[in-house]
């Protein structure tokens, strides 16, 4: 819901000072329903769909997916400024506003023309879509643990991968519960790792040629370490994300170097990659360095992203 007890400006685009006093503007309520939500920023309901839809991929797949915990906090002023500051940013320098509410697209309310009441309406979406994804996480997390016996995971639960198929067509079963012998823990990994031996050689012998790109499917894994350019130490947890994440495969490089110099830093990025450690200085530096981890590692590659600030 909006208070409009007091007076903003009509394009907040203009003057970004007046961003964070959004949040007093707004009450933050989940039990609207969806197609009220887009009546109120001029969409039909086809294309509050189409945003909804977006929202939510965006959410699993960016930065923003931070905004998950930031739900849990029992203070709702820093709620409602975090969700009016993530509007904004997808609105006005994601491009956002035009995408959705562009003059082509015909809806009832133009960015930028109504950009303050554009943003007032699409945070109440916004922090809707949040609840909605972070119930589904919650659910998902019920599950796995219900699949591996309940309670909490120990350090062998957490490191227990899934089971999944091979390009060869081997499934990879994971190991047995934990209260059994752990040296069974030791098994699994040099059975799976004899497979993958096999595997690679059957490459090998079949020929297998080099991708010109990596394959939208592949199934490398990304794991992004912000690191202090002074004593190399981490500032943050590894950021783990897949080859298959929107994010990662349309422009990560260029999101996170814009992202963290608007924050102050000047940032330098490496990638450790066959025939040794990549700069990456563009997309087109990232892409080359993906791939020929890719045509080494195939199934099982890990782009290894080092950030120093």
């Amino acid at each position: 819901m909006v208070n409009r007890a007091l007076t903003l400006p009509r394009r907040i685009d203009l003057d970004v000072r007046f961003v964070d006093s959004l949040a007093q503007f707004i009450t933050l309520r989940r039990g609207t329903a969806f197609n009220e939500l887009y009546k109120r920023l001029g969409l039909e309901p086809s294309s509050g769909n189409i945003l909804k839809r977006d929202l939510k991929a965006y959410l699993h797949h960016s930065p923003f997916s931070v905004l998950l915990d930031e739900t849990n906090s029992n203070d709702h002023s820093k709620t409602k400024l975090s969700m009016v500051r993530a509007a904004f940013h997808l609105l006005s320098s994601e491009g956002w506003g035009s995408r959705y509410f562009g003059p082509d697209k015909h809806p009832t309310l133009v960015w930028p023309k109504e950009s303050t009441l554009i943003t007032l309406h699409f945070v109440t979406l916004l922090h809707k879509v949040v609840y909605g994804v972070k119930s589904l996480v919650r659910t998902q997390d019920r599950n796995e643990r219900r699949q591996w016996g309940g309670g909490k995971h120990d350090a062998h639960e957490l490191a227990r991968p899934s089971t999944r198929a091979t390009p060869s067509g081997t499934k990879i079963t994971p190991p047995p519960k934990t209260g059994q012998d752990s040296r069974i823990l030791f098994d699994f990994l040099v059975d799976n790792v004899t497979r993958a031996k096999k595997r690679k050689r059957d490459e090998s012998d079949s020929d297998v040629a080099y991708e010109v790109e990596v394959p939208a499917g592949a199934d490398l894994t990304y794991c992004i370490n912000v690191k202090d350019k002074g004593d190399g130490g981490s500032l943050s947890p590894p950021a783990v994300y897949r080859h298959s994440d929107d994010f990662i495969t349309r422009g990560a490089y260029s999101y996170l170097r814009l992202s963290l110099e608007a924050a102050g830093h000047a940032p330098a990025f490496e990638i450790p990659a066959p025939g040794g450690t990549k700069t990456i200085t563009d997309e087109s530096d990232w892409e080359q360095a993906v791939l020929a981890i890719y045509n080494r590692e195939r199934s099982y590659g890990q782009v290894e992203v080092n950030v120093f600030i």
